[in-house]
């Protein structure tokens, strides 16, 4: 529980004190700097103690050998001299106290030494010994110390035989003095070795830091920037659903990141600049989908307001006067309530089909057709109503042959085209006007133009006709149904044949609209249009 505790409140400091990115990474590299700089001290104080040892072994290997040869241990009867050895280990350690000198029986108990006082231990393994003096010994190769039982030594020996008796001579390189004399210096060395450590370790860690500093946590700052730089917030923080869209982009977020390198930081940047990009685009598009569904409403409740009032009107006036009314005159009161029915339920109609023109999945049915037929049979259906003022509707081919080209699209929709032009065309053509639709065969598409005599179109209303409810200055109404959807439900149902409609519009003199569609069997992109052979 103290333990559970402990570690809570340094993990409570750390937070504390360590609370951005960028103090914890020089706290970690600190850390690690101190925890590599002392296992690096220890590992060469290690290695240099091991290459002392190892040399010191080597150059004193042959120093058991010399004494042997030099000094004779033996008496007459070839036994060992235990006082002529012992008078000659204090002489050794008076010249070289670095030394401590043992005599060994062949069983590897000690008989005679230069130590003064007692011994910790009285016998040595003989292991090592043979091993040193075979030959084949990997130095530092380590042996009892008879003075200190917990701990090893580095040693040179020799064997010494006779026929009568055989021992060993065992020196052990480094005495206890030494080695205590050593221990005393030990601190006061690890102290400066530590302190040199951590000096070092400082100085490379202000380094790396100034280094990483340029390297990771400033890329880090500017994804941080990035992604404080919610354009989704700033949007709603600015009221920015409630501006008109029309010719208003949104400012686009400074490109910091290149997305053809390959430094990690620049394409998590990158894809953070993607993702706000495409975020801000669909907030944009929601927000304006917003905009025109509140402007439909708006349009359609006024729209609506005119045929209803006047149906709810004679009704209610038919009901009132019922008794009072001839048949001619109910008759009139029905026929007159119908119409304005059937101008409300024609605007619901079109609001509908504008509604689901605007959703993504719209099955279309393709299939290759003659147009010629299409456009033939259209301005049949509206003939009558053409006749109504006087208006000559037509359909002229630039060549004979065209007459038989298909095209390929639905052509239910394509039919709905030509009927949204064309009544368009009536609206706004005066008595004894024309109405023309010219067919032209182009190399891969056929070229489609509506054009009337009509009262034309102002030049700055003309970027703005295919918007919904959009009301030119001089639009007519007349007495039909008619919420200004027509030619937005036309672009709408072209766009979904890859195709765009275009106009062209003089005022008092005629407008044209004109669009291309692919000829059946080929898949092209679209061609330019040159209307230079179509006055208006």
């Amino acid at each position: 529980m103290c333990l559970q505790s402990g570690v809570l409140a340094i993990n409570s400091m750390i937070n504390k004190w360590f609370d951005t990115v960028q103090q914890r990474l020089l706290l970690s590299i600190f850390l690690l700097c101190l925890f590599l700089g002392g296992l690096t001290t220890s590992m060469s104080l290690y290695i240099t103690e091991k290459n002392r040892l190892e040399s010191t072994q080597t150059l004193h290997r042959t120093l058991a050998r010399t004494i042997l040869d030099q000094y004779i241990l033996m008496d007459k009867r070839h036994l060992l001299n235990l006082e002529k050895t012992s008078k000659l280990f204090n002489d050794l350690m008076i010249l070289g106290p670095n030394f401590e000198f043992y005599l060994l029986n062949r069983d590897g108990d000690i008989i005679a030494h230069s130590i003064k006082g007692d011994l910790k231990s009285t016998r040595v393994s003989l292991k090592p010994i043979k091993e040193f003096i075979s030959g084949d010994a990997n130095f530092p190769l380590y042996g009892d110390n008879p003075l200190n039982d917990s701990s090893k030594a580095i040693f040179s020996a020799a064997s010494i035989n006779s026929y009568i008796e055989s021992g060993y001579l065992y020196i052990v390189i480094g005495s206890q003095m030494q080695s205590d004399i050593l221990q005393g210096l030990q601190p006061e060395s690890f102290r400066q070795h530590l302190g040199l450590m951590i000096f070092v370790v400082t100085a490379f860690v202000a380094s790396l830091y100034l280094i990483l500093t340029q390297l990771v946590t400033r890329p880090l700052n500017k994804l941080a920037q990035t992604i404080q730089m919610n354009p989704i917030e700033e949007a709603i923080n600015e009221g920015q659903e409630e501006k008109d869209f029309h010719g208003t982009p949104r400012p686009v977020m400074p490109h910091e990141w290149s997305p053809d390198s390959e430094n990690e930081f620049h394409q998590l940047g990158f894809a953070l600049e993607t993702a706000y990009s495409k975020l801000a685009s669909q907030y944009d598009q929601l927000a304006e989908n917003e905009h025109m569904r509140k402007e439909l409403l708006a349009h359609l409740s006024h729209d609506l307001r005119t045929p209803m009032a006047s149906l709810l009107g004679y009704l209610e006036t038919y009901l009132i006067h019922d008794e009072h009314l001839d048949r001619e005159d109910k008759r009139s009161y029905i026929s007159t309530a119908l119409k304005n029915a059937q101008k409300a339920n024609k605007l619901i109609e079109q609001l509908f089909e504008l509604a689901h023109l605007d959703q993504k999945n719209i099955q279309m049915q393709f299939e290759q057709f003659p147009v010629a037929e299409i456009m033939q049979d259209v301005c049949a259906h509206f003939q009558v109503k053409a006749a109504e003022k006087n208006i000559d509707l037509q359909v002229r081919m630039n060549k004979p042959e065209d007459s038989r080209l298909h095209v390929y699209g639905d052509i239910e929709k394509i039919d709905r085209v030509f009927q949204n032009l064309i009544e368009n065309a009536i609206r706004h053509t005066p008595r004894d006007g024309k109405i023309t639709l010219y067919l032209r065969s182009l190399k891969e598409h056929a070229f489609i133009c509506v054009k009337d005599s009509g009262i034309g179109i102002s030049e700055k209303d003309l970027p703005y006709i295919f918007d919904s409810h959009f009301k030119a200055e001089n639009s007519v109404r007349e007495n039909t149904a008619h919420g200004g959807l027509g030619l937005a439900i036309t672009k709408k149902l072209l766009h979904l044949h890859d195709s765009e409609i275009h106009v062209r519009s003089n005022l008092n003199i005629g407008t044209a609209f004109y669009f291309t569609l692919k000829k059946s069997k080929v898949t092209v992109e679209r061609m330019p249009v040159d209307l230079s052979k179509i006055q208006v």
